[in-house]
């Protein structure tokens, strides 16, 4: 009862990576990459699915996954014909879904592809939000964050 109780300094948020019933290698790749740079003890990938992942159709399956491994943080990575190379982020509040985006991946160059050691887990990013869509639009402000919780390591 004490770790779900309220805290002056909140733990940081687990993440689960899911694969959805399709999913293109670029998205794979960006999935173990966002995995690699939260780290392996704030998240988890799982790179095969049993049950079919649609999340804007049914969110039980993925409520329940992320439950189960102790995660308020999702990704789901999805390829279809009419939407190729998506990716789903959400978070979880009190165990039911508080937000969820999708986002198409285009131009992506994985992390193993440049040539350099310095790349280590854990890292913090940089996020600059440049624009005035990030204070004035709600779907943006929440975007905004939810990408802050996200990387809050």
């Amino acid at each position: 009862m004490e770790d779900k109780g309220a805290k002056l300094i909140e733990d940081p948020k687990k993440s689960v990576f899911m694969k959805g019933n399709k999913t293109s290698q670029k998205v794979m790749d960006l999935m173990k990459d966002l995995h690699f740079q939260r780290g392996s003890d704030l998240s988890k990938l799982f790179l095969r699915t049993s049950k079919d992942l649609h999340p804007f159709d049914d969110i039980g399956p993925v409520e329940q996954m992320a439950n189960k491994q102790g995660c308020s943080l999702f990704s789901i990575g999805t390829h279809q014909k009419k939407r190729p190379d998506n990716i789903i982020f959400g978070r979880l509040f009190a165990e039911h879904l508080l937000d969820m985006f999708e986002f198409g991946v285009s131009n992506y160059v994985p992390q193993e592809k440049f040539n350099t050691n310095e790349f280590t887990s854990g890292l913090k990013p940089v996020l600059m939000f440049q624009g005035e869509q990030f204070d004035f639009s709600d779907k943006h402000r929440r975007f905004k964050n939810f990408l802050i919780d996200f990387f809050k390591l």
